[in-house]
């Protein structure tokens, strides 16, 4: 299946503005491409400092929504303890109004966790062609050991620690029908 294809169909649409810009980074690689043909030579500067912009764009966005969403849940935690004893104290709307943020909460970190692997897999795939189309770049294992793999949204970890905490006040506060997804937020982390 061809990722520049499918990638519309992946992006969350309020942050389509915010993905790579992978049909973009393609033309690059093929403008080289059609130069290293012509010339012989090929100079690959342009596509990596496209691709390190789309990177920190990436990675900017990513940071600046989990940070959000691990303030609004810290102030859950201000608002009312994150404790058994806490979620006792609470009246039943409390506890209906602390459930739906938490929810909500949880609904947006998911949609985070996406956006941060479809970009990731963008990466992935569009340095994998680089390497197929340019003889010798062999640049794919390279950049994503030095320039992905050490950014937030290509680990997960942070966001996976707001999701358990989120699945353990869900539990505190009763809420039986909401599954533990934390082997899911795990398989996908696993699955990169």
């Amino acid at each position: 299946m061809k990722f520049g294809r499918n990638l519309p169909r992946n992006v969350v649409p309020e942050w389509s503005s915010s993905y790579i810009n992978y049909k973009a980074l393609k033309k690059l690689i093929k403008s080289a491409a059609d130069s290293q043909e012509a010339q012989g030579d090929v100079d690959l500067v342009g596509f990596f400092y496209s691709l390190d912009r789309n990177l920190e764009d990436v990675d900017h966005f990513y940071n600046k929504k989990l940070a959000d969403f691990t303030r609004r849940l810290k102030i859950l935690e201000d608002r009312f303890g994150n404790s058994l004893a806490a979620g006792q104290a609470l009246d039943a709307e409390d506890i209906g109004d602390l459930v739906t943020a938490l929810l909500e909460l949880r609904g947006q970190l998911r949609k985070l966790q996406w956006y941060g692997e479809v970009n990731r897999r963008g990466i992935i795939k569009i340095t994998k062609k680089l390497d197929k189309k340019i003889p010798g770049a062999e640049a794919q294992k390279r950049y994503l050991a030095a320039k992905v793999d050490p950014e937030q949204f290509a680990s997960n970890a942070q966001l996976t620690q707001a999701t358990t905490k989120i699945n353990e006040w869900l539990s505190i506060f009763g809420d039986r029908k909401v599954s533990d997804d934390s082997d899911s937020v795990k398989s996908l982390t696993l699955s990169k």
